[in-house]
């Protein structure tokens, strides 16, 4: 019951946050849909990632360290360059909805 009424009220914030830059037409409509679709994204690779830790129970040592150094040589350099490239160079102006909206599309997703 809590996990519906949760994904209700982040489906209800993402369609209020849209509809208000719809009706606005202020800058940040782009911005928004680009950040709900990376939401999708990063709960789809969540969800990726913990079924692949599901599925490591009874595998050698070597190979568990082997997947988490993968994950962790793509996923820092991404992360960083997210963080700096993407995140300081947003108007702070949007960075709050856009951020906002970044929630929302995992808590949705997942």
């Amino acid at each position: 019951m809590l996990k519906k009424f949760i994904l209700i009220i982040f489906t209800i914030i993402a369609i209020a946050l849209l509809a208000y830059t719809s009706i606005t037409q202020n800058g940040s409509q782009k911005l928004l849909m680009t950040f709900l679709t990376l939401g999708f994204g990063l709960a789809l690779l969540r969800l990726f990632v913990n079924h692949s830790i599901k599925k490591m129970k009874g595998k050698s040592m070597g190979r568990k360290l082997l997947f988490f150094a993968i994950l962790l040589s793509i996923g820092l350099p991404v992360q960083y360059w997210f963080r700096t490239r993407i995140l300081m160079t947003i108007d702070q102006e949007y960075l709050a909805s856009c951020i906002t909206i970044l929630i929302s599309g995992m808590v949705i997703m997942t």
